[in-house]
């Protein structure tokens, strides 16, 4: 659907990802395009209740260019990228939130600080990157046994497989219950692994029952390099320096409803366009960030 009068004020992106053709085929040539500001009709369904499958139904109006863009294919970190930037071409940049100290001998709520989307730094992927990658020797096979083993991952994975994990490890935790993080857990390492050595796993049901016996060593070797490619994307968390004790901390920005529930009054407090209401929990300073987060319930994490 384009709306003639807002596609005026779109303004060109570019995704983090920079459009991977081994993800995305030909769908976005570069990571470039368009995104227009959104209606009120658009707006119901983020407002109303923020979730991941909400944000690409306004995706896929608001992304203008190119066209044949499909949402519901968006890698984690395009996904985030996009939700920051039709808040600001929607709304302006500009978002006040409640920030809570997060040391153990304040706990003060910093209020009404003002955030400016638009400085968050976004970091790109490697434009010669190329999956699967291939990494080892495993060190458990080679510190124990002295063998080599080698392991083929796919570390960019669909928002779509991330809730294929995520419904699976759900079914998992009706059946056991048990809690659904922990299935979850194995089921996200299983999505990742196309092949262990001579063994290239069927599916991620096989995938699975791999990684449940796999030597702690070896699975955190796999994380170290998954998350070392995907350290890309746009910064998700604000440093601000608390007024009562004087400590630095970062802050995870939240993305709920009321991130795209502007305020428009002009006083001291706010300024048009700011967003209030919202409260971050903090961490110390220096913490690494989350830009591959999942923005939904997806995760069964608290935004």
């Amino acid at each position: 659907m384009r709306i003639e009068g807002l596609a005026a004020y779109a303004e060109r992106f570019t995704l983090p990802s920079l459009g991977h053709r081994q993800v995305y085929g030909d769908m976005i040539p570069g990571g470039e395009g368009m995104i227009r500001p959104m209606t009120t009709n658009e707006e119901k369904y983020v407002v109303s209740g923020y979730t991941n499958e909400n944000m690409r139904r306004v995706l896929k109006q608001v992304v203008v260019e190119p066209e044949g863009f499909d949402p519901w294919k968006l890698i984690i970190a395009d996904l985030l990228y996009l939700t920051f930037k039709t808040r600001m071409v929607s709304f302006g940049s500009s978002y006040r939130l409640d920030l809570e100290c997060p040391q153990r001998n304040c706990g003060y709520v910093n209020n009404g600080v003002l955030i400016d989307l638009d400085s968050l730094d976004v970091d790109y992927l490697d434009e010669d990157f190329e999956q699967p990658i291939e990494i080892g020797p495993l060190p458990f096979e080679q510190m124990r046994k002295g063998d080599e083993v080698y392991v083929e991952l796919n570390p960019l994975l669909s928002v779509d497989m991330i809730e294929r994990v995520s419904d699976k490890a759900r079914k998992i935790a009706e059946k056991t219950s048990s809690p659904q993080r922990e299935a979850e857990y194995l089921f996200r390492l299983a999505a990742h692994i196309k092949s262990v050595g001579s063994n290239e796993f069927k599916g991620l049901d096989d995938a699975y029952a791999y990684v449940s016996k796999m030597p702690s060593m070896n699975s955190a070797y796999i994380w170290e390099h998954v998350n070392r490619v995907m350290n890309f994307g746009m910064e998700d968390t604000w440093l601000h320096r608390c007024t009562n004790c004087g400590v630095e901390s970062r802050y995870m920005i939240p993305i709920t409803s009321e991130f795209f529930r502007p305020s428009f009054f002009n006083n001291d407090k706010q300024e048009q366009g700011d967003v209030g209401g919202s409260q971050a929990e903090g961490e110390v300073a220096g913490a690494g960030d989350s830009r591959q987060r999942v923005i939904s319930e997806f995760t069964g994490e608290d935004e």
